[in-house]
């Protein structure tokens, strides 16, 4: 039995699952295994190591470990079809033979990168309702509009606040910032509903002071759910004279009613920052200060801002995310894989949205928790697993089948859509992907990113299960055309397919 191994290990399993595959059209196929390759730089010394002495596998350092000794076997079968398995696209596989299959699409950082991601689902109609909203400070353009989100935001809370404790909004200081951020929540309404007409006033435009007023706001309101706003008494407050409480309520209903992204506002206006190719958890931070967040992307303006998700389902009060792989097995016509079963990473912390600092308490990385003191077996859950959680937190059944698999491949098939006429259709290629989403608390779905290289770390018995299962069936699919299913409950299920 293979141990758990560290990330490249599943190309290993990728290797060994040829062994127990039949090629479709042998004739059809090059003779020999191109090898399995690593980032970049290492792709002429790795093939050499394979080709030249099959034995010195080991001498591939810091590329992948050590093949088992079977897959010598399949080196010399002429009638396997050869594979290359990359991790980064290099110029250098361009030479590729026709006949050759290859992990990975030209230009598949149209999707796979932060930045990528971005820009593709921007043309995406429906991608205000799964992707949190997302800006690239370094375009003018955009660091306006996200000045201006962040300004939307800080309003709502504050009218929030006010909603909650109306006894604290009594001196002129206090009245003069709820009667600001109710101007600015009627012109947030203004443009999320085009048709509705609001009397104009002079009073609607807001002074670059009083924008700074809101800015530096300092709320301590908890997590403020449009079920303790909507049963608040209603007790009439004058702000600027003509808006009472039962209008503000209206005024904050109507907002979240028809922009999705406002219930991720949970009244701390929390803001990540991500290096726009970066992995891992490598140099992401949280942010709730508007200041702070510009000078760091001035310092790093390779990086995107990105809205946080504050009010997430949380499991034993940890946050969680879902790994889902994804195979696309063309891009023009569109074919498209899901995995049937996903699995569940969560944080080594109890939530605090409250603590920007650690790491550990909001990114559910394998890389970021590894060092953490929870256990393997308390890190991940398989979906079974999960199913039994939200049972408990859910009260009734099913909730995964009927309301948020659905959400997923729909997900999903936005963004390949989105994102396939930015690529580079082969043949003979196909891409594993691992999509992360994340659950509010409301069962509404989230797109976080997705992964071109996705981290395969085989840390319980069920997960090390799925990764041999999966990457057997992968290559069985994307080399051998052998797509009907086996048998095995396990397997990759058809999302979409497209004809010619």
């Amino acid at each position: 039995k293979m141990p758990p191994r560290r990330a490249l290990w599943m190309f290993a399993l990728l290797a060994i699952a040829c062994l127990f595959a039949r090629p479709r059209a042998p004739t059809a196929f090059g003779p020999r295994f191109q090898g399995l390759l690593g980032h970049g730089s290492g792709l002429t010394s790795q093939r050499a190591v394979l080709k030249k002495n099959k034995k010195s596998c080991r001498e591939a350092k810091g590329m992948w470990e050590a093949l088992k000794s079977s897959i010598q076997d399949f080196l010399d079968d002429e009638t396997n079809p050869s594979i290359v398995w990359a991790m980064k696209w290099n110029d250098k596989y361009l030479d590729l033979e026709d006949d050759v299959f290859f992990n990975m699409y030209e230009d598949h950082s149209e999707l796979t990168t932060k930045s990528g991601l971005m820009k593709a689902l921007s043309f995406a109609q429906s991608a205000h309702t799964f992707f949190p909203r997302c800006f690239d400070l370094s375009c003018k353009s955009e660091l306006e509009l996200f000045v201006g989100d962040f300004r939307r935001y800080a309003a709502l809370g504050i009218v929030q606040q006010h909603l909650l404790s109306p006894s604290a909004s009594t001196t002129p200081e206090s009245l003069d910032m709820l009667r600001i951020a109710t101007l600015v929540l009627q012109e947030w309404l203004l443009d999320l509903v085009p048709a509705r007409r609001l009397p104009f006033k002079e009073t609607m435009i807001v002074s670059a002071s009083e924008w700074q007023l809101l800015e530096q706001s300092k709320l301590d309101i908890g997590n403020l759910g449009m079920e303790e706003v909507a049963g608040h008494p209603n007790q009439p407050l004058p702000v600027d004279g003509a808006t009472s409480h039962p209008e503000l309520v209206k005024l904050v209903q109507d907002i979240k009613e028809r922009s999705p992204q406002a219930s991720l506002y949970a009244g701390h206006n929390t803001w990540i920052i991500k290096p726009s190719k970066q992995s891992k958890g490598v140099g992401l931070r949280c942010s709730h200060s508007l200041p702070d967040v510009l000078r760091h992307c001035v310092i790093d303006p390779d990086c995107i801002v990105q809205k946080y998700i504050e009010q997430p389902l949380l499991i034993s009060n940890r946050k969680f995310d879902i790994r889902q792989w994804v195979l696309i097995q063309s891009l023009s016509p569109l074919k498209v894989f899901v995995f049937k079963e996903p699995y569940f990473r969560l944080c080594n912390k109890p939530y605090n949205i409250s603590d920007v600092e650690d790491p550990e308490i909001h990114l559910s990385n394998w890389a970021i928790n590894s060092a953490g003191d929870i256990p393997d077996s308390e890190a991940v859950l398989s979906l079974q697993q999960f199913k039994d959680e939200l049972m408990q937190c859910a009260g009734k059944p099913r909730v995964w089948e009927e309301e948020i698999q659905p959400q997923l491949d729909a997900i999903v098939l936005t963004a390949c859509k989105a994102a396939r006429n930015r690529m580079v259709q082969r043949d003979c290629s196909f891409q594993l992907l691992g999509m992360d989403f994340m659950l509010d608390d409301d069962f509404r779905l989230w797109l976080l990113e997705v992964n071109a290289s996705p981290d395969c770390d085989a840390r319980t018995p069920f997960l090390e299960s799925m990764l041999e299962r999966m990457t057997r069936r992968l290559l069985e699919i994307s080399c051998l055309g052998m797509e009907e299913p086996d048998g095995e409950d396990l397997d990759w299920n058809l999302l979409v397919e497209e004809t010619r």
